[in-house]
């Protein structure tokens, strides 16, 4: 269904799925700080910005 992908043994491996998912956060997360225009719009948004970086995240890992 896209949520798993298939590990070494043919199975759906959920630790695959998390792991993309914290490594997309994690390296758009340093690229938005690195970027003065989204670091500043982040600190404005407040919370909204991590969750919405993760929200993307799901969407383009799972």
């Amino acid at each position: 269904m896209g949520y798993y992908e298939y590990d070494t043994h043919g199975k759906y491996s959920d630790i695959e799925k998390v792991s993309n998912v914290g490594e997309c956060i994690d390296r758009d997360w340093k690229a938005c700080q690195a970027d003065t225009s989204c670091s500043m719009t982040c600190a404005a948004t407040g919370p909204a910005c991590p969750a919405a970086i993760a929200i993307a995240c799901l969407a383009t890992e799972s």
